[in-house]
């Protein structure tokens, strides 16, 4: 009975152990993806405010007014 334990242990510790290393890669993978998109949706974000403050600009009635009134 002892011999049975002793050899599942045997052979069962490597398969637990490739299990926990490939979780860890797998891990790390996603880990990255996850700061990649991070980064990707800052810039992403800041582009934005950059464009917003051109259409505020753009659609303001000071620039607006003028081009109206030389319009025939």
């Amino acid at each position: 009975m002892n011999r049975k334990i002793l050899l599942f242990c045997a052979l069962t510790t490597p398969v637990f152990l490739f299990a926990v290393i490939a979780e860890s890669l797998n891990y790390q993978e996603l880990d990255k993806a996850v700061r990649d998109q991070s980064r990707l949706q800052s810039q992403l974000v800041e582009k934005n405010q950059i464009l917003e403050a051109g259409i505020n600009v753009l659609a303001s009635p000071n620039r607006i007014d003028p081009l109206a009134r030389s319009t025939p």
